[in-house]
This record gives structure tokens, C-alpha cells and sequence, in this order.
């Protein structure tokens, strides 16, 4: 079983093939948060549980999604966001500075890519998730790289 750790975190994922990137959503991600009971979870990336392929997935509503090798474009409008981080229990949130708006590229298929637009809090869930994917998490964000 995996578990939630910090041991990848900080090191970009890797582009994956989309059945395989779909496998990994369904097979490894979204089991990995059912013995945790994480209700409050609404989302996790690959490199949180060791992996590091390009794939996360975000609760949309009631709903987890996949996102597969996205890439994501930030409205320059931002917001501070107070989050905290399942792969760092530090029992504390920490401010963030996030766009209000984004628009996610994934893979749809094996050639096949949809960009979609999400404001909010899904917005903020996605800005997370894929800086996850870049090997950045919310305490070193603020951080020189």
C-alpha cells in the first residue's frame, strides 16, 4: 500500500503515456486515500505517494477528476489562499498567493488534450496539484529554487 509521504515532493514529475496515466488515477491514487479516511482531501498528485508521473486528482463537487499531463495557465488576478498539505501535517495552514482563475490542458485521450477553465476553490485545488507536479509544495512555494 502506498502512503502519503514527502519523500518525492520536491521532484518534477515526469510526462506518462494516458493509459497508463489513467491507471494510475484510479489504481493508485484515488486507493490511496481510502484507508487514510481523508474526507477533507480534495486532491493529490502522484509524486505524493512516490510516483513521478505528470498525473493528479482533484475532487470537483462530489467528484474526483484525473488530470493527465496537465499544463496550466494562471490569471494574473490573485487571491491569498491559507493551505495545508497531506504529505506535511504540520497541523497549520500557510498563506498562499493563487490565481483566481486557471485553465488546465490535460490528456483526454491518446492523442487527445481538453482545456478547461475553473474559478475558486477548484481553481486554488489545481494551482496546488500542479505545483505538486513541479516539485514545488506550499512551504517551499515562497522559496528561491
Amino acid at each position: 500500500m502506498h502512503r502519503i509521504t514527502d519523500f518525492k515532493t520536491e521532484q518534477p514529475c515526469i510526462k506518462v503515456k494516458y493509459l497508463e496515466g489513467k491507471k494510475i488515477a484510479k489504481q493508485l491514487l484515488l486507493t490511496a486515500l481510502l484507508p487514510n479516511n481523508s474526507r477533507r482531501c480534495v486532491g493529490l498528485a502522484h509524486n505524493q505517494i512516490g510516483g513521478d508521473k505528470r498525473v493528479y486528482i482533484v475532487k470537483h463537487d462530489k467528484n474526483w477528476r484525473a488530470f493527465i499531463n496537465p499544463t496550466i495557465s494562471v490569471s494574473s488576478n490573485t487571491e491569498t489562499s491559507f493551505e495545508n498539505c497531506m504529505s506535511y501535517p504540520k497541523g497549520k495552514t500557510t498563506p498562499i498567493q493563487r490565481g483566481v482563475e486557471v485553465s488546465v490542458m490535460h490528456q483526454i485521450g491518446e492523442n487527445e488534450f481538453k482545456t478547461e477553465t475553473f474559478t475558486g476553490e477548484v481553481a486554488i485545488r489545481h494551482q496546488h496539484e500542479f505545483d505538486h507536479l513541479q516539485g514545488i509544495h506550499i512551504y517551499n512555494k515562497n522559496e528561491e529554487k
